[in-house]
């Protein structure tokens, strides 16, 4: 800066607020930030702090730091300016099912395409890498049950069940994002086919022998 009296005056740069977690560092002489502790820097828990502040809607995820500039010497003058980072999201949350163990009942004997229940994983990430898709990838004996769409986690029947082949299933399933690279949750499904009175009772063949006259 110039007053019209003195030229190049020494400008020490310093935080005024925003970077109390020691997140970024500033060079005292040329003002250049830094970053400094990128463990802090998450994106989730950003968008959530400006949420809290800002609950009108603050769906992106940033840091707001102000900056002071003053000159060297007894009679300091200070500028300030506004600075505001941007974080961009990364894909470090897996998807989580709401829980680990879900169990059901399905008839036997009920058409292909029965519903059977929904199962639902949440991911703490933004945009492709918290969209989920599920699948069945162990326990799906005869291809009995199918997720449809994937990206609805409803659990459906796939085949005609019938519990005299089988009477229980235990499915695994697996809820995987978009992002890159892709990250999975596992959930275990507990099915029980329940029985429908589909056979009727047999009398095994058997000779009688009566002999006349008798009571």
């Amino acid at each position: 800066r110039s007053d019209g009296r003195r030229q190049n005056h020494k400008i020490i740069y310093a935080f005024g607020s925003g970077n109390e977690d020691g997140i970024f560092a500033i060079d005292a002489s040329t003002g250049e930030i830094r970053v400094h502790n990128s463990d802090k820097l998450d994106f989730e828990r950003f968008r959530k702090r400006n949420t809290i502040n800002n609950p009108a809607g603050a769906n992106g995820s940033g840091i707001r730091l102000i900056i002071v500039a003053r000159t060297e010497g007894a009679q300091s003058i200070y500028g300030y300016c506004e600075i505001y980072i941007t974080l961009e999201d990364q894909n470090d949350n897996s998807p989580r099912f709401t829980q680990q163990y879900y169990s059901a009942a399905v008839w036997e004997g009920k058409s292909k395409g029965t519903f059977v229940m929904q199962v639902t994983a949440h991911d703490a990430d933004q945009g492709a890498n918290s969209r989920v898709l599920y699948h069945i990838v162990d326990g799906n004996h005869d291809n009995a049950f199918i997720i449809e769409p994937a990206f609805s986690g409803i659990v459906k029947t796939n085949i005609v069940l019938d519990r005299e082949i089988r009477e229980t299933y235990r499915l695994k399933v697996i809820a995987t994002d978009e992002g890159v690279p892709q990250m999975t949750g596992t959930a275990t499904i507990s099915i029980h086919v329940v029985d429908i009175n589909d056979n009727q009772p047999t009398l095994p063949p058997r000779s009688i022998t009566v002999s006349e006259g008798e009571s």
